[in-house]
């Protein structure tokens, strides 16, 4: 992170232009910068000093948050050093019943089930790993079909282990807008990587069911669904054990679709994308002053 900034500042961009951070990481690298800072959050408050310097330094904070948890969500980054913060329900990209089916079509089968996986950056995904985690389940009889970004790791091996199998599941890499890819899995998977928290918020507020570790924050995004999406670690059989037992019923993913749009429409009385456009409208008019 610290590399990227130094790029971005070699290449002539201003050291005092908006920055937006959607993770510790992206704070980190924020502390080299002295820009307008605005952070779009989620789960519980960085414990890093610089990151909470960094925090200090934002104008708005935007936390990630189902609405009974405003109050508390709130209260805990300002604790933290936040100066001012919002409280949103995550940015969800609206997935209607005819736009999950488009999106899906292009990617799967009717009778497969498609999963994705949650990468902050793509070099984070283990394409290796997931292709085979795929492949036992497909051992069960689950036909599978897997979608990861375009340029994430471990893509070679998985290519070859998924040809030295006969391709009888796929895991597809997508040039296009992963988000776009997202709209249409019946199931996502998030291993754990930093970041991806704010990822796991979006397809939640898409109704969209999201195997897990145990993780700080966890609990409060997936409400009365974490029992059946929330595993006990990061390894390969917790995760893949949750992820058979949403797979192999249809019916259970269809409960817990309609279970969390219908928490997250209960949600911030502003979208996501207001509370995000009117805090980016106040920083630009602040800096043109």
């Amino acid at each position: 992170m610290r590399r990227l900034s130094d790029t971005w500042l070699s290449a002539g961009g201003s050291s005092r232009g908006l920055v937006q951070c959607w993770s510790s990481g992206a704070l980190d690298a924020a502390a080299w910068v002295s820009g307008t800072i605005v952070a779009a959050m989620s789960g519980d408050p960085p414990e890093e000093r610089r990151q909470r310097r960094t925090l200090g330094r934002a104008r708005v904070t935007i936390a990630l948050e189902p609405r009974e948890s405003q109050e508390p969500a709130r209260a805990r980054w300002l604790d933290a050093g936040s100066r001012d913060v919002r409280v949103s329900s995550g940015p969800g990209f609206p997935a209607s019943t005819a736009e999950f089916q488009h999106v899906r079509s292009s990617l799967a089968s009717p009778e497969q089930v498609l999963v994705g996986l949650i990468a902050e950056r793509p070099t984070q995904a283990d394409a290796a790993k997931f292709a085979f985690m795929l492949g036992l389940l497909f051992t069960t009889g689950i036909p599978m079909t897997g979608v990861v970004p375009a340029g994430s790791g471990g893509m070679r091996a998985a290519a070859r282990f998924l040809r030295a199998h006969g391709r009888r599941w796929a895991v597809l890499p997508t040039d296009a807008s992963y988000a776009t890819a997202l709209r249409g899995c019946d199931v996502v998977v998030w291993p754990g990587n930093q970041g991806g928290l704010v990822q796991a918020a979006a397809c939640v507020a898409a109704g969209i069911p999201v195997v897990m570790p145990a993780c700080d924050g966890a609990e409060r995004l997936l409400g009365s669904s974490a029992r059946r999406c929330i595993a006990a670690s990061a390894e390969m059989k917790p995760l893949g054990q949750r992820l058979l037992e949403l797979c192999g019923d249809e019916g259970l993913r269809r409960d817990l679709r309609t279970l969390l749009r219908e928490r997250l429409r209960t949600g911030s009385p502003q979208s996501f994308g207001e509370v995000f456009k009117g805090v980016w409208e106040e920083a630009v008019r602040e800096r043109g002053r």
